[in-house]
């Protein structure tokens, strides 16, 4: 949309960039924007027309409908091939049209290609998930060719990262709740530790301080090989197979004994008992809503109130409640087989 503010009555008007990116403005004529943005393109409008007017006006150049063109993906994603684009996706839009990364699939050097086969840029989607920097994940042009290679050398993290997660990363062995996530994420020949954690996001920890209380092993690990990382550790090259054991924050609150829906729910905080206990159903029919007891994963445990307090790693016990028919009914079994003894 082409308007002019300014003058009697302002000028507002549809026009269409050509395939040579060319624009027809009257009074000027074709005007050549090819390969400009479209602040550069509303810059260089405005120069051409100044020259017809004999006030200041303002002239601005708002995209309506986005030329579309056709984009190209091969390699590890899960739907290679063709697709609809316009000059306002990038590098992510593609992959994501193509429903990711697959397993074993790089997120560090992805390529991107002219329609010509030349290569314009290798993208690492990893850095762009960190630094959010859209230098890091460039747009795409007509015909543009996206690769996506196999994983080379590669290091296993176990932990919970910020900026690893889902299908475009690889993922060894993901179990649900407190379980352990690892995952094989590929490094460049002398990168260290420190620069693969700055790209995957501080490690969620109790304790951060690394040095002494993450493992690492070569491969997957066993008693006799692991050992403690050490502070020259860190900034050692990264060597291929590797595995580096995070702890991990315990992000989990346990809810037990007669609920309607007894499990672990994930911790919230400022949340109480009463929350959680809202969460998981209330007691059951068999639960005592006078008695609740609140196990701390520090040790101990006491009655609780509905108001207090839960931190990660806690336990919420609901007991059964007292029933007298219970015990009413175990008594007369008692009875009966007394009766039976007696005068048998």
């Amino acid at each position: 949309m082409f308007s002019v503010w300014g003058v009697e009555p302002a000028v507002s008007k549809s026009m269409y960039v050509s395939a040579e990116g060319r624009l027809l403005v009257p009074p000027e004529g074709v005007v050549d924007v090819a390969g400009l943005s479209l602040a550069e393109a509303e810059r260089h409008v405005a120069e051409k027309l100044h020259k017809y007017f004999t006030r200041d006006i303002t002239i601005s150049l708002t995209l309506v409908n986005p030329r579309t063109f056709r984009a190209y993906i091969t390699g590890a994603v899960r739907t290679p091939g063709a697709f609809k684009a316009t000059a306002l996706d990038r590098v992510n839009d593609l992959i994501r049209v193509a429903g990711g990364i697959q397993p074993g699939g790089s997120m560090r050097r992805i390529r991107l290609y002219d329609n010509d086969r030349k290569l314009l840029k290798e993208v690492d989607m990893l850095r762009y998930k960190s630094s959010g920097k859209l230098a890091d994940n460039p747009q795409l042009s007509d015909g543009a060719i996206v690769e996506v290679p196999a994983v080379e050398d590669y290091v296993i993290l176990s932990g919970r990262f910020p900026y690893i997660y889902g299908t475009d990363s690889v993922r060894i062995n993901n179990n649900i709740k407190d379980a352990e996530t690892q995952y094989a994420v590929e490094f460049f020949p002398g990168e260290t530790l420190l620069d693969l954690l700055e790209l995957t996001g501080v490690p969620q920890m109790d304790d951060t301080s690394l040095v002494g209380n993450v493992m690492v092993s070569r491969g997957v690990p066993s008693s006799e090989e692991v050992e403690a990382l050490t502070r020259d550790m860190l900034t050692a090259p990264l060597e291929k197979g590797q595995y580096y054991e995070f702890p991990m924050r315990k992000n989990w609150v346990y809810v037990t004994g007669s609920t309607n829906f007894a499990g672990e729910y994930q911790y919230r905080p400022g949340w109480t008992v009463q929350d959680y206990l809202g969460h998981a159903g209330a007691p059951n029919w068999l639960g005592s809503s006078d008695k609740i007891v609140l196990r701390r994963s520090t040790g101990g445990e006491y009655d609780a109130a509905l108001t207090d307090p839960v931190y990660p790693g806690d336990m919420i016990y609901v007991p059964e409640k007292f029933r007298p028919d219970r015990y009413i009914t175990i008594g007369a079994g008692v009875l009966g087989t007394l009766i039976i003894v007696l005068f048998r």
